[in-house]
């Protein structure tokens, strides 16, 4: 048996353009567990080993089953990624991906996709039950690009599931991920932790000194759900991550669709938890773990393989 194993290093804060290596990010990481340890972990999580549990609200069901969409675009291609958890727990992951042609029409893909995720999670149960709640992250959209999905993606959903499951009504919520978000903000440092020093990108040199000591980054697991936001939509500010260098940079989440009875407290609180689930990190993420894993699958095959994986691949996390 041959095994391949492609290490692809992650620094769990920022979105980088081309890969530092696994060297690169380890020599950063002076006070971390040395750099076998790390290895023997990323192997253990391409073998579909659990490295860690994240805490899951409790009012959240059983049978729920996350999806992450992603799409990578990079020399030319465009691939469609697509993961959804298969574990109550929220660990393991069936990856899918989708190449997009310039004329593809994504609204149909992503109700197919959807579907094999359904029934994969049908049979990791011995064909006992489907998810009975559906939450999925739809990364890589714009604000203009909100209502196109909802009237074809969201759609396409029901579509599918009234051809292919005709008695299959799933609770769903559909959330959009917008990294792209000029908003920052701070708060007052009353002693402990590190003060935005103006020495990060982004940086105001007129900024006084006597102010900036006043200012910290917020503390990870922060979210923001008025006054910032627009009281008439569902929609949440959150920063998950710890920034120690620079102004940290939050997350907007924007719900489009929601049956699932969970209140915005509960989702806030299972949308923070899920941004520590990345096994390539070890902390929080900018984003929830299936939206990483979606991106991550899908930028391996722009830049790389570009072409399907095999079929028994795709319940292994193999592109970490």
């Amino acid at each position: 048996f041959f095994f391949f194993f492609f290490f692809q290093a992650e620094d769990g804060i920022r979105d980088v353009e081309r890969s530092r290596g696994l060297g690169d990010v380890y020599k950063r990481q002076v006070h971390g567990m040395p750099i076998c340890s790390k290895i023997i972990l990323q192997i253990n999580a391409k073998r579909n080993g659990d490295l860690w549990r994240i805490g899951i609200p409790k009012e959240v069901p059983k049978k729920t089953m996350m999806v992450g969409i992603d799409i990578s675009r990079e020399k030319g291609f465009t691939y469609l990624g697509f993961s959804s958890s298969y574990n109550p727990v929220f660990t393991k992951y069936y990856t899918q991906l989708m190449k997009l042609e310039e004329k593809t029409e994504i609204s149909g893909t992503v109700g197919s996709l959807l579907c094999n995720a359904v029934m994969r999670f049908y049979e990791e149960t011995s064909k006992r039950f489907f998810p009975e709640l559906i939450i999925i992250y739809r990364d890589g959209v714009g604000d203009s690009q909100k209502h196109e999905v909802f009237c074809s993606e969201v759609e396409s959903i029901f579509r599918v599931f009234a051809d292919k499951l005709e008695n299959y009504k799933p609770k769903l919520l559909f959330a959009i991920i917008n990294k792209k978000v000029h908003t920052r903000f701070f708060r007052k440092n009353t002693g402990g932790g590190e003060t935005f020093s103006g020495r990060g990108r982004g940086s105001r040199r007129g900024l006084a000194e006597e102010s900036r000591q006043d200012l910290v980054n917020p503390d990870p697991g922060t979210v923001i759900h008025e006054d910032l936001v627009d009281d008439n939509l569902y929609e949440f500010l959150i920063m998950p991550q710890h920034v120690n260098e620079g102004t940290g940079t939050p997350v907007r989440v924007h719900v489009i669709y929601d049956t699932s009875g969970l209140s915005l407290t509960v989702f806030e609180e299972l949308t923070n938890a899920l941004c520590y689930g990345y096994d390539n990190w070890q902390g929080a993420i900018r984003v929830p773990a299936p939206c990483k894993y979606a991106f991550t699958h899908a930028r391996l095959a722009t830049r790389y393989t570009r072409t399907k994986p095999h079929a028994q691949l795709l319940s292994q996390k193999y592109f970490l």
